[in-house]
């Protein structure tokens, strides 16, 4: 777990039990069926909850194997967050490498804002144009990239031709100011980072 935890998170868990105090509550959003964020539960810096689409099949797979979910992992979409948690449950929310497995990328991280507490973190990361490296085949609906100024953009695949539509910002909307973010690019498979902060009201 030491291995694939995140250890550029840290700096950013720092600064919100600095500023928040206590226990931490972390959200997942794509777990998978080991969240890369386990280390900081078993740790004891965080409470993580995980949210994933086969959140039940993952459970029966590591019952069958003797092994156990880390965190409290549930079967739930990006789109539909605010359904399962209350607003402003979360001091961080993560999500890697699965945004552009959601149906809805844009409602998924308003979604994500969403069960944020205002002054709360928002970590994403992955890699730009996914759908276009993968042919928009499977899971790869979306082509993602960051822009200069933390601006998420979003282009989706075009039926029935396999190319990317008008992008749109899916960021720019929301109460979020850019901490941290990559380079600029849309470079296809190019590492995607943003961080944001959520603004108080």
């Amino acid at each position: 777990m030491a291995a694939v935890y995140p250890a550029r998170l840290d700096p950013y868990i720092a600064d919100l039990q600095e500023r928040f105090g206590g226990r931490l509550r972390v959200l997942d959003v794509g777990c998978g069926p080991i969240s890369l964020l386990s280390r900081g539960q078993l740790q004891g810096v965080f409470d993580l909850s995980g949210v994933d689409p086969l959140a039940d099949e993952y459970r029966e797979m590591t019952q069958r194997l003797g092994k156990q979910l880390v965190g409290a992992i549930q079967k739930g979409f990006g789109e539909r967050l605010s359904a399962l948690f209350e607003p402003a449950s979360f001091d961080l929310v993560f999500c890697c490498n699965a945004l552009d497995h959601t149906q809805s990328p844009g409602q998924t991280v308003s979604e994500m804002c969403r069960v944020l507490r205002p002054g709360g973190t928002l970590f994403l990361q992955g890699y730009s144009r996914e759908g276009s490296a993968n042919r928009f085949h499977g899971l790869h609906q979306h082509d993602l990239y960051i822009l200069d100024g933390g601006r998420l953009m979003c282009e989706d695949r075009l039926w029935p031709l396999r190319r990317g539509g008008r992008a749109r910002c899916i960021s720019e909307s929301l109460p979020l100011d850019v901490l941290s973010q990559s380079e600029a690019s849309a470079v296809i498979k190019s590492p995607m980072l943003a961080v944001y902060r959520k603004r108080s009201a």
